[in-house]
């Protein structure tokens, strides 16, 4: 009953957000993308993957300002109770930038989210081939909005996401998602801010999956 009671939010919360899906029409006349099978089962995972940037903007200036930077990343953490920073903070600009607001927290970095973490701190952000470890964000499921889902390119499952991911981060984000109270995005070592992996309550995962695979545009790949 929890789940369903959530996933009824969920719809009601992404149904009225503005410019996304018509909140007047009837469930079966909504104008849906159809071109794409939006089910795609998820037995077995435990997460999905969202596209945030293109390859060619991952890796430009390390120090730009994505529109994804307020859109997805600043919501998520304004929603959010926990943000975690793994690796090792050495003297590199790209840790230098957040060292005022990192806390060190059982073997990881808490990151102080109670100013604005991300302006004029893009390059910890965007750092990618290892430059920094995983940032991972907690967010309590009644206080999510999937509306966020709709500043990100497309949504996607991969059948190895840990790869790219500090193992310790990854192991985490699991874990903390068992407690379905929670949903976790994770934000990679390799690959800085080009994707997210998303971990919802398992029993949440397909309704996440569609919603967001939707709101994205309809695009679905397995790699």
């Amino acid at each position: 009953m929890f789940f369903a009671n959530v996933c009824f939010e969920l719809r009601k919360r992404a149904l009225k957000y503005d410019g996304c899906l018509p909140d007047t029409s009837p469930p079966g006349n909504r104008e849906m993308n159809t071109d794409v099978d939006t089910n795609f089962p998820l037995w077995g995972y435990s997460n999905f993957i969202v596209n945030l940037l293109t390859r060619d903007e991952c890796y430009a200036d390390p120090h730009t300002s994505h529109s994804v930077h307020k859109t997805v990343l600043q919501r998520l953490i304004d929603m959010s109770d926990g943000c975690w920073v793994y690796g090792k903070a050495d003297d590199s600009e790209v840790w230098q930038c957040v060292s005022d607001i990192l806390i060190p927290h059982r073997e990881k970095f808490k990151l102080n989210t109670s100013g604005d973490p991300i302006s004029g701190r893009e390059a910890f952000w965007n750092a990618h081939s290892g430059r920094r470890g995983t940032i991972v964000i907690s967010v309590p499921m009644d206080k999510f909005s999937p509306e966020v889902f709709r500043h990100c390119k497309s949504a996607r499952v991969s059948t190895n996401p840990g790869a790219a991911n500090s193992p310790s981060a990854f192991r985490f984000a699991k874990k903390a998602s068992e407690d379905q109270s929670h949903i976790v995005f994770c934000l990679p070592r390799n690959n800085g801010i080009e994707w997210m992996a998303v971990f919802p309550p398992q029993q949440a995962l397909q309704e996440l999956y569609n919603y967001a695979h939707t709101m994205c545009g309809g695009r679905k790949s397995l790699l």
